[in-house]
């Protein structure tokens, strides 16, 4: 995690040369190996690169200050990083695109589904180790255009997004086989969320 700290302080191309033999040997390489050992069912992960696109982006660092990895399934992700706090290990759908967000708005909506996901998301709230988020998108203030403002799930037809994430710091991180069996408990933890997400949000159209 002190690579990304300094990472944080000197975004510049520079330091990234000087550092790159660190970056690869404390954080590239470990995090390949965690991804390697992880069952087959969570294969494979796709690593994403550490140049931001800074094209459009009024921000001109040009590193991301994380290393991230995801595996994708119907409608989720199964998904870790590395960065200057530690290991976080999330699954579910960060910020779903148009066709996914209207089936998920529609299964959330109706009776079975949506109650079984709110269901779902209340039993990983009562997990101290698990944060439930809405994902990367602010959720609307109202409830979608379609949908009554009553509605019982309201809260959850507001929102782009749904995730369950937790996290690991300090001496953890120095433990492989510690860390692997983290990152497979989360996956199974959240395993139900991902379920309901395939089930509801992955199927085309």
């Amino acid at each position: 995690t002190q690579f990304f700290e300094d990472l944080e302080d000197q975004n510049t191309r520079e330091f990234w040369l000087a550092h790159k033999e660190l970056f690869d040997r404390e954080v590239r390489e470990p995090m390949a190996a965690l991804l390697d050992s992880l069952p087959v069912e969570y294969q494979p992960f796709k690593v994403f690169r550490m140049n931001r696109d800074i094209r459009f982006s009024a921000d001109k660092s040009p590193y991301k200050t994380m290393h991230g990895a995801a595996h994708g399934v119907p409608g989720a992700v199964h998904y870790l990083h590395l960065d200057a706090s530690g290991l976080m290990v999330a699954c579910g759908s960060y910020m779903m695109p148009p066709d996914e967000l209207d089936r998920y708005r529609e299964a959330v909506a109706a009776d079975p589904s949506g109650e079984e996901l709110s269901e779902i998301l209340a039993e990983l709230g009562r997990r101290r180790s698990v944060r439930v988020s809405p994902g990367g998108a602010e959720p609307l203030k109202t409830a979608p255009r379609g949908y009554p403002r009553d509605h019982p799930r309201a809260d959850l037809l507001r929102q782009k997004g749904v995730i369950a994430m937790r996290t690991r710091t300090g001496s953890d991180l120095q433990n492989g086989a510690r860390l692997r069996s983290f990152v497979i408990e989360t996956f199974q933890m959240c395993a139900d969320l991902t379920d309901w997400l395939k089930r509801y949000v992955g199927p085309p159209a």
